[in-house]
Formats: C-alpha cells, structure tokens, sequence
C-alpha cells in the first residue's frame, strides 16, 4: 500500500487571476492609446483631380502660401494679375498671416466673376496646419456667404 500512495500526484492548480489582471490593465492602456491616435484630415482634390486643362478660361485664381505670407494670382482681362499680403510681423507666427485682406481681395473676385467656384491653394515649404485651415476657411465663405467652395490642392514651383 505504501507503493500506491506515492503514484498517486496532486495536479497543481493553475492560478488565472493574475493573467486576467494583466489583461484588463492591457486593455485599457489600448483604449487610453486609441484616443490619441486620431489623425486631422483635410478634405480637397489635387489638380490632377480636377480634369481642367490648366489653360482654361476663367478667373485661374491662384492662392499661394509660403513662410513669408500670401501670393494672390487670378486671369482678368487676358492678363494674369498677382498681389502679395506679407505677415503682419517677420516672426510669421500662424496667427499673424493677413487673411482678412485676403478674404477682401476674394469678395472682390467673386464679385467679378460670380459664377466661379474653383480656387487652387498651393503651399511652399513648411507652412504649418492652422495657416492651412485657417486660409481654406477664409477662401470657402466671407461669413455671409459662399466664395470659392471648391479648393484644389498644388504643388507651389
């Protein structure tokens, strides 16, 4: 009898508590992670998207951006005309950029030639997001309403 008793083995219980603690803690850093993982999208065509030849009659408005400010470039007349808004100050921090002026010369435009809706924006260098949103925001509506609701986007040569 003594023989049966050593055969006989005590199977070890296996302890999942800690292994489901770890778990939920894994879990909720993934959620944590998630949240901040969001990416800010900007919704406009290329100008290979647009199908027009770039020769086309029409206003051609043209809004560049680069470090320094803003180009304004547009067809008037079978001349290509182009007026330049520097910052307000030379540190051209995103908020110093003169939207105002260029949302005024637009409603000027858009006056001209009521029936175009097509403005290409084309950035050179590292202009940051805010200048970016805040310059589509300016070209889309003066507040009242539409002036070039639809923006292309261009590589600035």
């Amino acid at each position: 009898m003594s023989l049966a008793k050593r055969r006989v083995r005590h199977v070890p219980q296996l302890n999942l508590v800690p292994m489901l603690d770890m778990m939920s803690l894994l879990i909720q850093v993934l959620l944590i992670n998630v949240h901040f993982g969001a990416y800010a999208q900007i919704e406009t065509q290329t100008s290979s998207m647009t199908g027009k030849d770039p020769g086309e009659e029409g206003l051609r408005l043209d809004v560049g951006i680069d470090e320094g400010g803003y180009t304004v470039s547009w067809s008037a007349e079978g001349r290509r005309l182009q007026r330049s808004f520097p910052c307000v100050d030379p540190t051209c921090a995103p908020e110093q950029y003169d939207r105002t002026a260029v949302r005024d010369l637009l409603v000027t435009l858009k006056s001209a030639a009521p029936d175009e809706r097509r403005v290409v924006l084309s950035p050179k260098g590292n202009v940051p997001f805010e200048v970016m949103a805040s310059t589509m925001d300016a070209v889309r509506t003066d507040g009242t309403s539409p002036l070039f609701p639809d923006i292309v986007m261009a590589d600035r040569k």
